[in-house]
């Protein structure tokens, strides 16, 4: 069960770390991570803060780009190019084909994230600043709020093209961030049933505002344990779910 899964994920990284436009995307994601410490000259005593903030939006930005890229892609390609019919001949299973690819994704993930939080510690280093814990915990959380995002792209990719397919996570993602804001202001907008039923249409979506936490970070204000777990439990039930409906889809699809 967990070899062929493993395969399939080595040779998705490999695939992954391959491409051009992902180097592309990360350098730009470091160019405008350092670029933070120019801005944060520009405003007098704010310039720690603004190097956290600034670099903590380009990590959780482009992090979210490159998730619904690889997601949308990866799979698809798999179709595109014929090579899916010399993985399905041999005795792998659809799911398991599904996991793997997601694994393999995870890595990829894994190394971008690490490389600009790395880049985002040695420039507060660089600006005779320590990293406190609450940093360490946001990366940590931003890190879990992508493998939700890769998920939701692997998901839509399972049955749809790779454009519907990066605008559907997209836009998973920002309703995601939003969702706070919805079940607070729908009933205040008096649509009717109409509001209850985009309120129950919010209950699918993932609470992703629970994994932006750079306020706290700026404030030094560390997470408790309690929270860390709960969103980490949410965040692996929910992957959970996305990916048992991804490989049931994908195991319904009829491959010409």
């Amino acid at each position: 069960m967990i070899g062929p899964i493993w395969v399939i994920a080595d040779n998705t990284f490999r695939e992954a770390i391959r491409n051009k436009i992902l180097y592309i995307l990360l350098l730009v994601a470091l160019g405008l991570i350092a670029s933070s410490v120019f801005f944060g000259k520009l405003s007098l005593d704010q310039s720690v803060r603004v190097v956290i903030d600034f670099g903590m939006g380009t990590i959780s930005f482009f992090g979210v780009v490159i998730a619904i890229f690889i997601g949308v892609n990866l799979l698809y390609q798999e179709l595109d190019r014929k090579t899916l019919y010399t993985v399905l001949v041999r005795p792998i299973a659809r799911a398991q084909f599904v996991l793997g690819k997601y694994l393999g994704m995870l890595l990829t993930l894994t190394v971008m994230t690490v490389v600009m939080s790395l880049v985002l510690v040695l420039l507060l280093l660089a600006n005779e600043q320590t990293p406190h814990l609450p940093l360490l915990q946001a990366i940590y959380l931003s890190f879990v709020e992508l493998t939700i995002v890769v998920a939701v792209a692997v998901f839509f990719s399972a049955f749809s093209t790779p454009f519907l397919s990066g605008a559907f996570t997209f836009g998973i993602f920002l309703l995601g961030r939003l969702k706070a804001d919805l079940f607070t202001y729908l009933p205040q907008l008096k649509l009717g049933p109409l509001a209850e039923v985009l309120q129950g249409v919010s209950c699918l979506l993932p609470n992703l505002y629970r994994y932006e936490v750079v306020d706290r970070v700026i404030y030094d204000l560390p997470l408790s344990s309690a929270y860390l777990l709960h969103t980490t439990a949410y965040g692996l039930t929910y992957i959970a779910i996305v990916l048992s409906l991804a490989c049931f889809t994908f195991g319904r699809r009829d491959i010409p």
